[in-house]
């Protein structure tokens, strides 16, 4: 058999006065919401019980204040094993103080609800610390719905709206929240409910991604050094290429670097072009004076033509027979004999020679022979 609860919100959402001192609220929050807002969670919560049955007799939109008799009518006909009404409370008058209370009918004396009331006051004060200043907090009363049931039923007030110290509590969602969780914890005591098993479901952890550091493009700097390995040679690091390169200029044995040690800049020696040794300017050669000596001219020496006299050539005669004791001359002899010239006419006349070269003698010497033999031919 379950445990069943009939569960009243009191009120109606248009229920004359019942809503909260404007003086401390000023949206005048009506006591229906606040009722039906616990409700609503207990309700929710016990959806993880089982062993259970609820009713609610109230109206759930609020837009009826539904009669007493009929709220425990419905108890009484479902056959409801304990009925719970929610309220909150007022009479503090703008006033501090308040706190919870929780009542059952006037003329009682049965231990089940006595007992129902203690149980249900404590697990409200615990959840919620709102005990309040009330003496006593555990009250009986003439109170329509706990009078007319025939079940165990309490009637719990939780909180003044017209109180300075509750009203700011009570208007929270997390009070709400703990009201409805003590409910669920009286209801599931004295209802012996058991919790629903549920299939754990494997629920992935949610790993917080880890902050990843923006990435920062590192500067560029400009590092000299004579290898990007000897850090200890480094003269300078500039963020500006041009400075790093007049460095560079100064100190040529030096490199620029970049940050990933690449060469940058460097200064490439070139090979000097030998220096051309001065040409000196030639001596001026001062001729000395020299005597110039004139060749002595060759005179070959003048030889005179002998001058032969040629006898005329006539008609070829019968030749004279030669005396015998007289020997016939001879060219050579006639070449080699000269004329004899009078010594009249030799003393007389000047002989006029002029100086012959070896050419022209021998050229008159060949004329010559050309004649004599002509002549001897002829002779003949």
């Amino acid at each position: 058999m379950s445990f069943k609860v009939a569960l009243d919100a009191g009120h109606g959402l248009y229920t004359s006065g019942k809503r909260c001192l404007a003086s401390i609220d000023g949206n005048q929050t009506r006591e229906w919401v606040l009722n039906s807002r616990i409700c609503d969670k207990i309700q929710s919560i016990l959806q993880g019980y089982d062993g259970y049955e609820i009713l609610r007799v109230d109206d759930v939109s609020g837009q009826t204040d539904v009669p007493l008799s009929t709220r425990c009518a419905k108890a009484n006909s479902w056959g409801a094993t304990i009925y719970l009404s929610v309220h909150h409370n007022a009479g503090v008058n703008g006033g501090a103080g308040g706190g919870i209370e929780v009542y059952i009918y006037l003329n009682t004396n049965d231990s089940t609800t006595i007992s129902a009331q203690n149980d249900l006051y404590d697990c409200l004060v615990r959840h919620t610390g709102l005990s309040g200043n009330r003496s006593p907090p555990k009250r009986k009363a003439d109170f329509a719905v706990l009078r007319e049931t025939s079940m165990v039923a309490v009637l719990a007030e939780c909180g003044f709206m017209d109180s300075t110290t509750d009203t700011p509590i009570i208007l929270t969602d997390t009070f709400a929240q703990q009201v409805a969780e003590a409910y669920v914890e009286f209801i599931a005591s004295w209802g012996a409910l058991t919790k629903k098993y549920v299939e754990p479901v494997y629920v992935a952890p949610v790993v917080e991604p880890v902050p990843v550091a923006p990435v920062v493009e590192a500067k560029q700097m400009y590092r000299i050094r004579l290898s990007w390995g000897d850090i200890k040679s480094q003269i300078g690091a500039y963020s500006n290429i041009d400075s790093a390169k007049h460095l560079v200029d100064q100190y040529n044995q030096y490199k620029v670097f970049d940050n990933d040690g690449n060469v940058i800049y460097e200064v490439v020696a070139v090979a000097a072009e030998p220096t051309p040794e001065p040409v000196a300017e030639p001596t001026p050669i001062v001729a000395e004076p020299t005597t110039v000596i004139e060749p002595t001219p060759i005179v070959e020496p003048i030889v005179e033509a002998p001058i032969v006299e040629v006898e005329p050539i006539t008609e070829p005669t019968a030749p004279e027979e030669l005396p015998q004791d007289k020997p016939t001359e001879t060219v050579n002899e006639v070449i080699e004999q000269p004329a004899e010239v009078p010594q009249s006419e030799a003393e007389d006349t000047e002989v006029i020679t002029e100086p012959i070269t070896l050419k022209s003698f021998l050229g008159a010497l060949l004329a010559l022979i050309k004649i004599i033999i002509k002549s001897i031919r002829g002779k003949k």
